[in-house]
């Protein structure tokens, strides 16, 4: 089970929408 609340889809959507977001959701990712 995932403690995320996102889905894989609003990862996407995060990452997609500039470089400040990405960063911070590949920081996230990184940290699971």
């Amino acid at each position: 089970m995932d403690p995320n609340p996102l889905s894989p889809g609003d990862r996407v959507v995060v990452a997609m929408s500039g470089g400040v977001d990405s960063s911070v959701t590949a920081a996230l990712l990184a940290e699971q």
